[in-house]
Order: C-alpha cells, then sequence, then structure tokens
C-alpha cells in the first residue's frame, strides 16, 4: 500500500494506489457524511481535496468555505450546549439542521452575504452568552472576531475572520 504525489502544473494531482481509499472516496463524496464531530473537519476536508484530486477536479474553494462555516456553526453550538455529562454535539444532529455545510453551501454559491452573517451570528450570540458575554475576557475577544466577521463585505472578505473565527473557538472548547 502506497501513495504517489505528483505535482501538475496547473494543480496539485495525487495518484492513490490504495483501492480501499478509492471506495471510501467514492462512498464520501456520494453520500452525506454521518456522526461527524467537529475534531474530524479537517479529515473532511483533506478527503474533499483527495477526491477532488483524484478525480481531477479543481478544488473549489467554496467547499472549502462551507466547510469552515459549519464548523464555526458547530463549535458555537458545542460551547452553548454541550454539556460534559452528555453525548458529544455533531454535525447531523438536529440541533444542526439549519446550520449544515449543504446549506451554508448553497448561500456561499449565491454569494448571499447578509444570509450567511445572519446564520453565523445567531450562533455567535448564542455562544457568547455561553461564555459569559461581552464582560468576560473571552467574550470580548469573541465579540472582536465576530465584528471582524461582521465587517467583511464580499467572500473574500471572509476568509481571514472565519478562520480566526475557528481556531479561536476551538482553542476555548
Amino acid at each position: 500500500m502506497g501513495v504517489r504525489v505528483s505535482l501538475g502544473a496547473p494543480k496539485l494531482r495525487k495518484v492513490l494506489l490504495c483501492k480501499a481509499f478509492f471506495f471510501a472516496c467514492d462512498k464520501v463524496a456520494d453520500t452525506p457524511p454521518s456522526r461527524v464531530g467537529a475534531a474530524e473537519g479537517c479529515d473532511l476536508l483533506i478527503l474533499l481535496l483527495f477526491t477532488a484530486a483524484r478525480r481531477d477536479e479543481p478544488i473549489h474553494k467554496d467547499s472549502a468555505m462551507e466547510l469552515l462555516l459549519e464548523t464555526v456553526a458547530l463549535f458555537c453550538m458545542k460551547l452553548a450546549y454541550e454539556t460534559e455529562d452528555s453525548s458529544p454535539i455533531l454535525r447531523d444532529d438536529l440541533l444542526m439542521s439549519e446550520y449544515e455545510r449543504e446549506v451554508f453551501g448553497l448561500l456561499v454559491r449565491r454569494g448571499d452575504m447578509e444570509a450567511i452573517q445572519i446564520k453565523v451570528g445567531e450562533c455567535l450570540e448564542l455562544a457568547l452568552d455561553a461564555v459569559g458575554g461581552i464582560d468576560s475576557v473571552l467574550g470580548r475577544e469573541l465579540h472582536r472576531l465576530a465584528g471582524d466577521f461582521s465587517a467583511a463585505r464580499t467572500m473574500e472578505e471572509l476568509d481571514a475572520p472565519v478562520i480566526a473565527l475557528k481556531s479561536y473557538l476551538k482553542d476555548i472548547q
């Protein structure tokens, strides 16, 4: 079992020699992921990149953005509703139904900045309440990062604030 990686002129191409991996890529690409927690978000992104490269497709930035937005929403829900004695909140929980990757994907493809900011803003409000509001140390920083997110006017401007929010929310879990 091995992996051969080669660099193509216009894009990175990865040729995988493991039939089991090819089978797994086909299954993941054709069906929505099930019972995936926040920690697996990076694994899904890597799998997305490998699947696109294997199928010789360009890697779309929209796919990465929708995954980042879903991850931010998931981390917010975890802060707001998850307790140590309960089962973890996962991406396919009913609580996450309005904040799924497919919902964010549709909004990203439409370029609907207002709707994206409203959806993420709802989640950030829950997380802000969970950390003690704007008067707490964690709340002030979260409020500052949420302000940066709200100030973005184009999809390209969303990159840095979303990544900063995801990192911060992951750190304060």
